[in-house]
């Protein structure tokens, strides 16, 4: 099995924010996976989104009120807790 990572594909992660979420999140930008961040607190979502991005991963966020969630998304891993 091959550790080479598509960053082509993204990663949903629920509860981004904190906990097991934000542990997710940190490991998978560490992997060099880009990363879709799902969250209740938008505030939060904004700043960790900035700091995946400034320490040169890829990362966006789903507005808590559902409007991105009308741009077509297939992410090919989707860890939930």
């Amino acid at each position: 099995m091959s550790d080479s990572v598509d960053t082509s594909k993204w990663a949903l992660v629920t509860g981004a924010t904190g906990g097991l979420g934000r542990a997710f999140v940190r490991e998978l930008v560490k992997r060099g996976r880009p990363v879709m961040l799902v969250s209740r607190r938008r505030a939060e979502l904004d700043l960790l989104a900035r700091e995946i991005q400034h320490s040169g991963g890829r990362a966006d966020f789903a507005d808590p009120d559902g409007h991105l969630w009308r741009i077509a998304f297939n992410p090919q891993f989707m860890p939930d807790n």
